[in-house]
This record gives structure tokens, C-alpha cells and sequence, in this order.
């Protein structure tokens, strides 16, 4: 009788640790999978075009943040990789002549529309801006000529809120370049003959093309430019 009762407790005890441990499994689960969904919901609000806010107007600053973890910076010709590593904790890694950057960001709030990051020299108000674009590219401008050693022509197009444009400049000789300003502030970094990048902002900007100075180059001065929108 005895070692039936010892049988019985034993067997007794057993099922309530298990029962316990299953308990708390099941809450460990649970807690996982909040993590999980929180940091779902908020990836689902990171992705698309953001603007800095500016006194309350869009502006070219910001990022097109992609599902595959790709990120496209505003007004620049360039692009990188971003992660969300927290839920408030934010990295973006991207190359710039051949170096590598890293920026971490700490989210203050975010939601479907707005967007606080700060990082150690600040914080910074984003917006969410509407936007789409296709493959094939549609020619919105195009501009045509030829330029004499050391002189610039400058050409106004029109761009839409929030495009991704392609400005494509072809000419035989190499010299020629162009420059992109919006209003005075230029928007590439330096002279180029093909640029492409997202610009929020719509109105005129302009194309600045030069043929700078060189006394042994002897080739012809045509060229040919074309704003192709996406």
C-alpha cells in the first residue's frame, strides 16, 4: 500500500511539473511571437518613400525604404541597405566612393504617416510621401544642341511630386557633362552624364551642361539629353 502511494505521488508530481513547464513554454511561445508581430507591424510601417519634414513641407531628404531590405536615398544617386534591428533601433549601411557608412537610428514613434528617428546629433521628423513607379521608363523632356569649349547651357523640365527620374546624357565626346540644380541648390555632387534618383519635391529644376576647357581635345561638341521619368 505504501509503495502504491509512493507510486501515485511520484506520478502526481511529474504531472504537475510537466504541466507547469508546459505553462511556461506556452507563455514563452507567446511572448515570442508578440516580439514577432510588433516587429512586423512596424517593419510594415518602415517600408515606402519618406521626407524630412521641413516647417511642415516635404522636402528632397529622405529615403525610399524597399521590401527586399534595399534603401534609395532622396535627390542622390545612390543606394544601400537597411534593418530593422529592434523595435526602436534602425540601420542603414551604404557605400560611398568605395567606403563604407553606417547609420543607426533610434525610432521614437512611428506610425502609418510619421516617422521620429534621432541618432547622437539630433532628432528628425519624417513623412510618409504617396508613391509608385513602373519599369519602363517615359520620356518627360528632352533637350538637344552642341557647346563650344568652356561654355554651359542650362535647360528647365519640370518634374511631378514624388518621381524617380533618370536624367541620360549622350554625346562621342566624354567632356560634356551635366550638373542638376533645384532652384540654386545643385542636387547632384558632381558633374555626370547620367543620373538617377527619386526627387519629392515637384516644380523646375534645371540641368546645367557644361564642356569644360581643354586645349589637346578636338572633338565635337553635340550632344543630346533626355528626362525619363519612372
Amino acid at each position: 500500500m505504501k509503495t502504491n502511494f509512493n507510486s501515485f505521488t511520484l506520478l502526481a508530481l511529474s504531472l504537475f511539473i510537466f504541466s507547469c513547464s508546459g505553462e511556461k513554454k506556452n507563455e514563452e511561445e507567446k511572448t515570442d511571437a508578440v516580439k514577432t508581430d510588433t516587429m512586423e507591424m512596424i517593419r510594415s510601417f518602415v517600408y515606402g518613400l519618406w521626407s524630412l519634414d521641413s516647417g511642415n513641407s516635404l522636402n528632397n531628404v529622405g529615403y525610399y525604404f524597399r521590401l527586399d531590405g534595399t534603401v534609395d536615398f532622396v535627390a542622390a544617386d545612390a543606394s544601400g541597405f537597411w534593418e530593422l534591428i529592434k523595435n526602436d533601433s534602425l540601420k542603414i549601411v551604404y557605400t560611398n566612393y568605395n567606403e563604407e557608412y553606417k547609420a543607426d537610428y533610434k525610432i521614437d514613434s512611428i506610425s502609418e504617416g510619421r516617422m521620429t528617428i534621432s541618432d547622437k546629433d539630433g532628432s528628425y521628423l519624417f513623412r510618409k510621401v504617396p508613391f509608385g513607379m513602373n519599369n519602363e521608363g517615359v520620356v518627360l523632356q528632352g533637350f538637344s544642341g552642341s557647346l563650344e569649349q568652356g561654355q554651359e547651357k542650362v535647360y528647365s523640365f519640370d518634374i511631378p511630386t514624388a518621381k524617380k527620374i533618370s536624367l541620360k546624357l549622350k554625346s562621342e565626346n566624354k567632356e560634356i557633362v551635366f550638373r542638376v540644380y533645384e532652384n540654386e541648390k545643385e542636387v547632384t555632387s558632381l558633374p555626370v552624364q547620367e543620373w538617377t534618383s527619386i526627387l519629392i519635391r515637384s516644380g523646375k529644376y534645371k540641368a546645367k551642361i557644361s564642356y569644360p576647357k581643354n586645349k589637346l581635345n578636338k572633338d565635337d561638341g553635340g550632344f543630346d539629353l533626355k528626362v525619363i521619368g519612372f
